[in-house]
């Protein structure tokens, strides 16, 4: 999340070097599956959460110069204030019951965790964390993203508990694999309706389609008319 959020700010400083003025200022970003996770997260503002999660400063903890960065432009840093739009594409914003069954397991396996990841691994200084800490950082689960995404992990639940920037519209484009029974019990094959639903959005709009969302024609209409509109406005 926070080089997500760093390469943005490196996207936003290229734009305005290059001539693109206010318009640099008004950014949307997709996110699909995943990826709309990281986006929920860089148009939070994490700024206090630092005290809520850690019992030293940040520059005290065992992670590295590495890991300090990281965590600071996460937590401590201004959240961004080029991001005004985001649009998230079968978003897992509370899990998906995958991530815990055979599949996620397996695929946790292949996965290879970059060096200045693993030393953010809150093993290494499980004695500095809160008990709101040590609930969100786990340290018996794997540091993979996949393991991230159990159903209900308390990761998620503090992100959504984030206050969202103000200067940010959301919209939601979920898929419905079209299996009869009420939309709050559908799911995409992959995340359920009510773990990709989030109140408070501008539109939120169900395509026929399954976690592939993205390749609907619904929702590649619905992109663009919310592209469109954001040109508009």
């Amino acid at each position: 999340t926070a080089g997500l959020k760093k390469e943005i700010k490196e996207l936003h400083a290229y734009l305005l070097q290059h001539g693109a003025g206010a318009n640099a200022n008004q950014m949307v970003v997709i996110g699909h599956s995943m990826g709309g996770i990281l986006t929920s997260a860089i148009t939070r503002d994490y700024r206090g959460a630092a005290a809520e999660i850690y019992t030293r400063n940040i520059q005290s903890l065992a992670v590295g110069s590495m890991g300090e960065k990281s965590i600071t432009e996460l937590l401590e840093n201004p959240p961004l204030d080029c991001v005004t739009r985001a649009i998230f594409v079968a978003t897992p914003h509370r899990g998906s019951a995958y991530a815990d069954n055979w599949i996620g397991r397996f695929t946790s396996h292949l996965i290879e965790i970059p060096k200045d990841i693993v030393a953010l691994d809150p093993a290494h200084y499980r004695e500095d964390l809160t008990g709101l800490g040590k609930s969100i950082f786990d340290i018996h689960e794997g540091m993979d993203g996949v393991q991230r995404l159990k159903y209900n992990n308390p990761t998620l639940k503090y992100n959504l508990s984030r206050p969202k920037l103000d200067k940010v519209t959301y919209h939601s484009i979920i898929g419905d694999r079209g299996w009869p029974g009420k939309l709050e019990n559908s799911s995409d094959g992959i995340v359920k309706y009510s773990s990709s639903h989030l109140d408070g959005v501008a539109s939120e709009l169900v395509v026929p389609a399954w976690h592939n969302a993205q390749d609907n024609k619904e929702a590649q209409d619905e992109i663009i008319r919310i592209l469109k509109l954001h040109l508009r406005e």
